[in-house]
């Protein structure tokens, strides 16, 4: 029969064993030592010189004196001395100077609240977690703040396509998100009611660029000296505006997807282009019935093109173009026939509406358009060559302001003299009628 109890090792009183008392006196002190297990500190190496009976130590590291050689291990003050206890593994001792709980795991104390929540399948923190949300916290407020040094919060997904975010909700529904939604690309959604979202702004991993989503009549409300546009998959969309100063525009017409605007100095769009060749920049048009996946050939009369004119009157812009170069279609379009005539129209004083005033086309050059009020085609401002009336015209000068005579070949008409008002050419020296007489 063994002398002792296997885990404690307290004494058994034995059948014919003298004194018994002193035995049953040992065990009691052993389980005065290590029930309810609270020790003073964990910390010191060597024994207090005047310790209470019955103060509880674990030995700390590198013991001296009678202490040597137990660190680890519970040292409890006697009479006379001090009693050495070897811990078992899943002993808990309160720890006074530090008011923690430590374990014994078989080798080192070590924290026990810390060793009981690593690894832990569920934490609830005034609130129940489940599958679904492992870690729940029903709080106020919560703190993760730094260890002496830097603090990181970080979000782990397994795959690209997979979803790190941070997601914001009223009352358990969707409102705002942000992070790696379903790709590596930073972005921020918004939405209204939880189902349908918006994404607001999107960061590509790649380039760093940032893409914003604005309103047409707005200011984008992000500083950037980038464009900024709202993005669907890989392709940007949506109405584009950019501002050169810092005002609220006034709101473009229907249909407008492009707005520069400036307040202060004329507005400029420059287009630069270097390269070793010929080419240089491009303002492109293109025009094309049907949709984009299935575009079909445009029909006469189709524009084009078109650069308007607007300007602000008394009260508002104009709602039509009050001036511009317009081209259309003068025929059904093929691949072999795509005849195209070009327009140049100007709003004439008194009139808030725009009149051809020149059209080119493939077989002439028109000056009016034919339905309004001719207009002469002059040069330099003043001289006519045809008249509203479609009659070509000379310029007059008097027999004393006749004009050089060279080179020859030249036409006028004289308004005086003493061969009557009549046309006159040059002969490169001097002005002759048609019967050949010197113009005098």
């Amino acid at each position: 029969m063994a002398d002792q109890t296997p885990t404690l090792k307290m004494p058994y009183i034995m059948p014919s064993q003298a004194q018994k008392h002193v035995t049953h006196n040992q065990s009691l002190e052993i389980l005065d030592a290590v029930v309810q297990l609270s020790v003073l500190s964990n910390a010191i190496s060597a024994p207090p010189s005047d310790p209470d009976e019955g103060d509880r130590y674990i030995v700390g590291a590198a013991p001296s004196g009678a202490w040597s050689g137990h660190s680890g291990k519970i040292a409890v003050a006697r009479p006379g001395g001090w009693a050495i206890v070897a811990p078992r593994p899943g002993w808990i001792a309160w720890v006074a100077d530090e008011e923690a709980l430590v374990l014994f795991d078989g080798t080192d104390w070590v924290d026990a609240v810390a060793a009981g929540l690593n690894p832990v399948a569920l934490v609830g923190v005034n609130a129940t977690a489940d599958a679904g949300n492992r870690l729940a916290v029903a709080s106020a407020a919560s703190l993760f703040s730094h260890e002496g040094g830097d603090h990181r919060l970080k979000i782990n997904k397994a795959d690209a396509g997979d979803t790190a975010s941070v997601l914001f909700q009223t009352g358990f529904s969707g409102r705002a998100e942000f992070g790696l939604a379903g790709e590596d690309d930073f972005s921020v959604k918004v939405s209204p009611d939880g189902s349908a979202w918006t994404q607001a702004l999107a960061v590509d991993a790649a380039s760093g660029l940032a893409v914003v989503a604005g309103d047409p009549v707005e200011e984008l409300g992000i500083a950037t000296r980038r464009y900024a546009m709202s993005r669907q998959g890989d392709t940007m969309t949506g109405a584009f505006q950019l501002h050169g100063a810092a005002h609220a525009p006034q709101a473009g017409p229907a249909g407008t997807i492009m707005h520069v605007s400036n307040q202060g100095d004329a507005t400029r769009v420059l287009f630069d282009n270097y390269n070793s060749g010929a080419g240089g920049p491009n303002f492109t048009f293109r025009k094309a019935r049907g949709t984009a996946a299935a575009p079909s050939a445009l029909q006469s009369g189709d524009q084009v093109f078109n650069i308007a004119a607007f300007g602000y009157g008394a009260t508002q812009y104009n709602a039509v173009s009050l001036g511009g170069i317009v081209a259309r279609a003068t025929e059904a379009w093929t691949d072999t026939a795509r005849g195209l005539d070009m327009a140049f129209s100007v709003c004439v004083n008194g009139t808030a509406s725009a009149v051809p005033h020149l059209r080119l086309t493939g077989l002439n050059v028109r000056v009016g358009d034919g339905t309004g009020s001719p207009i002469a085609l002059q040069m330099n401002g003043a001289n006519t060559i045809v008249s509203a009336e479609r009659h070509l015209m000379l310029r007059s000068y008097t027999v004393a302001g006749l004009p050089a005579a060279s080179p020859e070949g030249q036409l006028i008409h004289v308004s005086d003299g003493s061969s009557n008002r009549r046309m006159a050419v040059s002969d490169g020296t001097n002005w002759r009628f048609p019967d050949g007489a010197v113009v005098s």
